[in-house]
């Protein structure tokens, strides 16, 4: 499962390159992993589809985020 997932990654890197909607991207590529694309969720069947399931969003770079970043120091806690 794991093996897909990576593959998965890699593949979604490449369908985006220079798309304006990564969704229609997958909507596109639903054939290549037996998958389904509804609502913004993309379904990959394996074996008799019994088994466990994968979650999680689809990014082109996972170094991105939206939180801000604390920064912590020690001299500047002891000092204030």
């Amino acid at each position: 499962m794991y093996d897909i997932k990576n593959q998965l990654l890699i593949d979604y890197k490449e369908w985006v390159k220079g798309v304006d909607n990564p969704e229609q991207a997958l909507a596109d590529h639903q054939s290549d992993y037996r998958a389904t694309y509804k609502q913004g969720v993309y379904t990959i069947i394996l074996g008799d589809g019994e088994g466990k399931s994968l979650t999680g969003d689809l990014k082109v770079n996972y170094c991105e985020t939206t939180k801000d970043i604390e920064t912590k120091s020690l001299i500047w806690d002891w000092l204030f």
